[in-house]
């Protein structure tokens, strides 16, 4: 299926030709051997039976109006129309922006790395700082997945479990020693972008880094894991959550006494803590929402010095095809410690 610039050139090389074609025809190049006087006044013609100079020039001139009419209309329709039709599927919305940045949030078309045309949800407002994360990023995101618990019409996704404590509304992961996995369809679709933003709640005792894994694979962080592949799989973000604001072996890296992340982490990670106190319980710190670049206390005051915070975006090397995955993960049971997720939401370019 041709993208819309490509249906452009096609178009223009078609209205070009024909152009050529008329004006070889229809306007001959010996005027004395035509008589090319229909519908011309006797004032309009010369000596030699044709269309005075000043008769050709308002000719041509008019000629030359109706074509650039033509032109920008063309070019018009087939640039703002892409995606807007199921017959001109975008190959991203991305491209849809390239082809007109006045282009609304909405549902538009698009053709997936199979050939399939269906419709995604493209949103166009810069909703994050881009460029600080990349210079290569711009507006135009196909919309994946979200969930918002302050909407009481929305669940838990499976195979989460429902809290509601201390007027919240929460997904937790609600079982032992593990990580809770959750598919984010990608629809096909190539993308080298990912960005998203999450929000939730400290349960008990989360432990940052410091867990019995620095396998991507496993149990390598207390908090929330976004991948993408498998065998294995390959990073793009982490939220974290560290046991204590304040400084301690099982806190967040911030404080300086807490474990630093995997290599395969590097930089792309944020983490905090809801437990102002000096100990912990097995309590939800409904006080101190996460990852918001808030409320992360003297000593962890590092943790909130990202002003992208909550949001996140991660320009992989190479365009891939394949979905991403979520895990919720904690490497002690539930009733030591747990996740507790308000919302997110995922984004790809």
């Amino acid at each position: 299926m041709p993208s819309g610039k490509h249906a452009l050139s096609v178009f223009m090389t078609k209205f070009v030709l024909t152009a050529v074609f008329l004006l070889i025809v229809y306007v001959p190049r010996n005027y004395s051997r035509v008589q090319c006087t229909y519908g011309l006044a006797p004032t309009q013609i010369n000596s030699a039976g044709c269309p005075t100079k000043g008769q050709l020039d308002a000719i041509f001139n008019q000629i030359n109006s109706n074509v650039n009419s033509i032109i920008s209309t063309a070019f018009s329709c087939l640039t703002t129309s892409l995606g807007s039709v199921k017959s001109n599927p975008a190959n991203s919305c991305q491209e849809i922006y390239f082809a007109n940045s006045s282009s609304q949030t909405g549902l538009y078309w698009v053709i997936n790395s199979t050939g399939a045309v269906f419709q995604v949800t493209c949103r166009f407002d810069r909703f994050a700082n881009f460029s600080s994360f990349n210079s290569n990023i711009t507006n135009g995101f196909a919309v994946l997945t979200s969930l918002n618990m302050n909407d009481t019409t929305q669940q838990c996704p499976t195979p989460l479990k429902y809290l509601n404590s201390s007027g919240l509304r929460l997904c937790y992961k609600g079982v032992a020693t593990s990580c809770v996995s959750l598919t984010v369809p990608t629809f096909g679709l190539s993308y080298q972008t990912v960005c998203g933003k999450m929000a939730g709640y400290e349960i008990g005792s989360d432990d940052a880094f410091q867990t019995s894994s620095t396998s991507i694979d496993s149990l390598y962080v207390d908090g929330v894991s976004i991948t993408y592949g498998m065998s294995p799989r390959r990073h793009i973000w982490t939220y974290a959550i560290g046991v204590y604001q304040r400084a301690a072996v099982y806190s967040c890296p911030c404080t300086a006494t807490g474990k630093a992340p995997p290599s395969f982490v590097g930089t792309n990670y944020y983490c905090e803590s809801g437990n102002s106190g000096s100990s912990w319980s097995n309590v939800l710190y409904s006080g101190n929402l996460l990852w918001d670049g808030k409320n992360c206390g003297s000593a962890s005051a590092s943790c909130c010095t990202n002003q992208n915070q909550p949001w996140f975006c991660n320009r992989l090397n190479a365009s891939i095809v394949g979905d991403v995955e979520m895990r919720i993960c904690t490497d002690e049971a539930t009733n030591n410690e747990d996740v507790g997720l308000q919302s997110f939401e995922f984004y790809i370019q």
